[in-house]
């Protein structure tokens, strides 16, 4: 059998090669997805940016190392450290992660998680019969090496992913876990891209925006998911606009534009709009209607820089405006008061939930502050930094 041993490593050697530069190459043609599933990982997310560049960077050199000759054993042992690391990982995701991720790109993404692991112990089994016969003889070294780097590699794996539990839950950086399947649909509609944005529900019906192009509507009927195209006739078409926004307030659609000082009014029969408002202090970053006639915005202070909230009454006998700082002071640009602006029907209420702090300020249709509160997240304030 002596003679088949350089056909063995040479066969070997060539399914780690082509396993490694596969890999690599499938991981950097979609290298934004791959960051983004290391991100997701239940187990290292906390070194996602670390990792997937390391990852890839030990895939090409073990390859390169197994393509000569003279540094072809040092590449095996790599390639058995490597694959016990792999190894390792999926166990911890399978016995003691939260939830199970999608795997990782190319065809192993075709694999189940438990798969991937008969997969990897295959390949720790061919390093291991490479090493032998490039030693030519079984030593009690070489079992010792193979053990020690066999405990070094999932070292490796089990301290990255206890520092990450520790940097994730005590620590308490900005970074966010998403679980999976906690939401169960009972009907879906395909979308043909997504710029889409909803912009109403009424009489069993619901509309959606489109940011490519702000002047068609897509309804939705609830009943039978049949939809159908709609497109919104406005009276003036020389402003120049940019950020087109609809809102719809049963039986009247808005259409507004914080780039632009106008706002149109229209009926949700005829889609057509006329100008209900050109007030040239009319200008916004985010919106909400609470009425027919009444518009929430957040806006910028000239004088201050801040974000600030503004309460329009739109009616035209009216057409009035109060603003208000409830927001809060500014520590670290706009984005410490950065946030989404809502309108509780219902209730009543205005709502303002920051996106980089765990705060949110309810307040009255006057703006005056009902409750300052606390979501379930710990961040007081994200560590941002402008660049």
């Amino acid at each position: 059998m002596r003679k088949y041993d350089p056909f063995i490593q040479t066969l070997i050697c060539y399914l780690f090669i082509v396993l490694f530069i596969y890999a690599a190459v499938s991981k950097l043609m979609d290298f934004e997805n791959f960051q983004i599933q290391l991100a997701q990982s239940p187990l290292l997310s906390a070194y996602a940016g670390f990792i997937s560049y390391a990852v890839i960077t030990v895939e090409i050199v073990i390859a390169l190392l197994l393509c000569y000759k003279r540094w072809r054993l040092i590449g095996f042992y790599a390639s058995f450290g490597l694959m016990i690391a792999f190894t390792v990982y999926i166990y911890l995701i399978l016995n003691y992660s939260d939830f199970i991720p999608c795997s990782c790109g190319g065809i192993l993404e075709k694999m189940g998680w438990k798969e991937h692991l008969i997969f990897n112990v295959v390949f720790v089994g061919l390093s291991i019969i490479a090493i032998m016969i490039t030693r030519e003889s079984v030593k009690r070294k070489l079992f010792l090496k193979l053990i020690v780097i066999g405990i070094l590699s999932a070292g490796c794996v089990v301290i990255l992913f206890l520092q990450s539990e520790a940097k994730i839950s005590k620590q308490n950086p900005f970074i966010r876990k998403y679980l999976k399947d906690i939401v169960i649909g009972k009907h879906s509609y395909k979308l043909k891209n997504n710029s889409h944005y909803f912009i109403g529900v009424t009489n069993n019906k619901l509309y959606l925006g489109n940011r490519f192009a702000p002047l068609y509507v897509t309804e939705i009927d609830l009943d039978n998911y049949q939809s159908r195209e709609l497109k919104i006739k406005i009276d003036q078409d020389d402003f120049p606009f940019r950020t087109v926004k609809i809102f719809i307030s049963s039986p009247h659609f808005f259409l507004v534009d914080g780039t632009v000082p106008v706002i149109f009014k229209g009926d949700i029969k005829t889609w057509q709009a006329k100008v209900l408002s050109t007030d040239p202090t009319l200008y916004f970053s985010k919106a909400v209607i609470s009425s027919t006639d009444e518009l929430f915005v957040r806006k910028q202070d000239f004088k201050t820089k801040q974000n600030i909230l503004a309460r329009y009454n739109l009616a035209p006998s009216v057409q009035q405006f109060t603003t208000t700082s409830i927001l809060g002071e500014a520590t670290q640009g706009i984005f410490d008061t950065d946030g989404i602006p809502l309108f509780d029907l219902q209730q009543n209420k205005f709502l303002y939930v920051y996106y980089y702090r765990n705060n949110y300020v309810v307040a009255n249709k006057n703006l005056d502050v009902i409750t300052r509160s606390h979501t379930i997240d710990t961040t007081r304030l994200a560590p941002l930094k402008v660049i």
